[in-house]
């Protein structure tokens, strides 16, 4: 089993409803800060399974993910 079958058998776990509402709130929060991003790249330091950042994918022009 490869690390992204352990992490796909992980985030089943992980993302539960809660969690991904949770996301969705912060994430619109966080686009109501926003300005002029489309042209712009962020990055999602520490971003577990992405919930966050995949909000906000339509906000930039990418999005790194990155989580240790």
């Amino acid at each position: 089993m490869g690390n992204t079958d352990k992490f796909d058998m992980i985030a089943n776990n992980y993302d539960t409803a809660e969690r991904i509402e949770l996301a969705s709130l912060t994430a619109h929060a966080i686009a109501d800060k926003l300005y002029q991003t489309e042209t712009k790249h962020a990055i999602d330091f520490g971003c577990g399974t992405g919930l966050v950042g995949l909000n906000l994918l339509a906000k930039f022009k990418s999005i790194l993910f990155l989580d240790p």
